[in-house]
């Protein structure tokens, strides 16, 4: 994991803790995420919060590309990718004003399309009457079926990452925030409730913010999966270590059909194991290779709900 080390408060002022968990698919080296990551929030600040700064805070960077390109037989040009998400990064930081993020601008993308977010909403519920929920997961995010069998020790691998940063923190007494993007969600709610039963990590904190991009929790099948990363059969449990969870989703974005955390975790509100769950639709402008990419961490990193959160917390 990455670390940048923020200056220590001289007062008794709780230490802030950014944590960022990354998602699906091969990456570049963990040095690269971590630096496109950050640029991406910077930009966001500089263009809406010019006197909050980001290096306020320590920043670590849970990363398990590294497990993931290990089960891949997928060819991967790094050299590319990381020069297709830098010029990502490049177009959207060039938008001088938030309010360059509205529909209207989105609906200019070229290869702009609403067909897998229409199709995993009608495909969804039919594949779960059916029975036929792990396969619709597998062909669509096959490393969260890998994780869920724990290929390799895939599973066991990731939690440990987080869990090696997280606890610590929560020891501390930090103020938290953790900002997770599509499967890196699942591993982190998993987490989350493997700490609901660890004497050993009994929650002197708590996460104050939890944010999550994209995220594909509200699916029934990934949802009846959740807390349940170590054991199949054991009962569904609600997280207690959170504060506050902000789930943010783009339009389009196929990975978080459902797009609304608050209705589907009910449950955690009614008792009392957490105080808000938020929910925020945005327009992610991204674009990769040329087409929209409504999925992107990047445009979702560099938004302005996203960076109006961020900016909150380091106040």
């Amino acid at each position: 994991m990455s670390t940048i080390e923020g200056a220590e408060s001289a007062t008794d002022t709780p230490r802030k803790t950014l944590l960022l968990i990354h998602g699906s698919g091969q990456k570049p080296a963990q040095d690269i995420v971590l630096r496109l990551w950050l640029d991406a929030m910077k930009q966001g600040l500089a263009r809406d919060y010019p006197d909050t700064h980001l290096d306020d805070a320590d920043v670590s960077l849970v990363y398990y590309a590294d497990l993931t390109a290990a089960r891949s037989d997928e060819i991967y040009d790094p050299v590319l990718d990381v020069a297709d998400r830098e010029n990502t990064l490049a177009r959207l930081a060039e938008f001088g004003s938030s309010k360059k993020f509205r529909r209207v601008h989105y609906d200019s993308l070229p290869g702009k399309s609403s067909l897998k977010e229409f199709l995993a909403d009608i495909g969804a519920p039919i594949s779960n009457v059916l029975g036929l929920g792990r396969q619709r997961i597998a062909h669509v995010l096959p490393e969260l079926v890998a994780y869920w069998d724990n290929e390799r020790n895939y599973g066991t691998q990731i939690r440990q990452r987080l869990h090696s940063v997280l606890a610590p923190a929560l020891a501390r007494g930090d103020d938290i925030m953790l900002i997770s993007h599509c499967i890196g969600c699942v591993f982190a709610y998993d987490v989350f409730c493997e700490l609901n039963h660890s004497s050993q990590d009994a929650a002197v904190g708590k996460v104050r913010n939890w944010v999550t991009l994209g995220a594909p929790l509200a699916d029934d099948y990934v949802r009846s999966r959740l807390g349940k990363a170590a054991d199949s059969s054991a009962t569904t449990t609600y997280p207690s270590v959170l504060v506050n969870w902000f789930n943010i989703a783009a339009e389009d974005d196929f990975v978080c059909h459902d797009e609304t955390m608050a209705n589907d975790f009910s449950a955690m509100l009614k008792n009392h194991v957490i105080s808000r769950i938020d929910d925020f639709s945005i327009y992610n402008l991204a674009l990769r290779f040329g087409r929209s990419n409504p999925h992107n961490s990047i445009g979702y990193l560099i938004h302005p709900r996203l960076i109006k959160l961020l900016s909150d917390w380091l106040k």
